[in-house]
């Protein structure tokens, strides 16, 4: 009776420290860019869908940036489906669709999509977090979010996020920790790579083609 109770309180124990994001079984973005040159539209998308539900398991109060994310998505999915033929590289898809938001679609999904790559990134290459030493990622959301979205949000949104990044789960909560947590930075460190060269791919394109508006909202 005794060893029995011991094993459902390890048991349990173990279910409670699972964190709430597992990259292990996600698929990612694609590991090479198409023979074409170009980044397939279906696959991205698919990928980015992805990265929203990484951005949901953060709480509730990330909702906007999850609806603002999911709508751009949706947008340019339900476009690809109109004609997947001529829509099968997002790159045909931005320069030659007639819709008129097509454009804006991708360059905030884009934007969106760098902020938590580079979130990441700087938890990667923070070296107390590794170790398991430091429990904030808080700095790392802003830093992020100042480099890369601050620039084109006015005044309203910019206060918005300095009340929000405040509520970004902990590492512990979000990573796990021990076994866990070990896991999931093995898997980020297979993850970003694939993730960045597409991030970096899809910026250098809007850039080129002048489609890189630095109005703010």
């Amino acid at each position: 009776m005794r060893s029995s109770l011991l094993i459902d309180q390890n048991c349990f124990k173990i279910m409670t420290t699972q964190p709430r994001l597992s990259f292990k079984g996600l698929k990612g973005f694609p590991e090479e860019i198409d023979s074409s040159g170009k980044t397939l539209t279906l696959p991205f998308l698919e990928a980015s869908n992805e990265v929203i539900e990484i951005i949901e398991s953060f709480g509730k109060l990330f909702k906007p940036i999850v609806m603002d994310m999911r709508g751009n998505t949706r947008q340019l999915l339900e476009l690809y489906n109109k004609d997947t033929k001529n829509w099968m590289y997002l790159e045909d898809m931005v320069l030659f669709a007639p819709e008129l938001g097509c454009r804006s679609w991708m360059l905030w999904l884009k934007r969106a999509l760098e902020l938590i790559e580079r979130f990441f990134t700087y938890i990667l290459n923070d070296e107390e977090i590794l170790a398991q030493k430091s429990d904030s990622l808080q700095p790392h959301l802003l830093k992020s979010y100042d480099e890369v979205l601050k620039p084109y949000h006015g005044f309203f949104i910019q206060k918005t996020f300095s009340m929000l990044y405040r509520f970004v789960p902990s590492r512990k909560s979000l990573l796990g920790e021990n076994e866990y947590f070990e896991e999931n930075i093995n898997s980020l460190r297979v993850y970003l790579p694939k993730f960045r060269m597409h991030i970096i791919k899809i910026d250098r394109f809007l850039k080129e083609n002048g489609f890189d508006d630095q109005t703010k909202v």
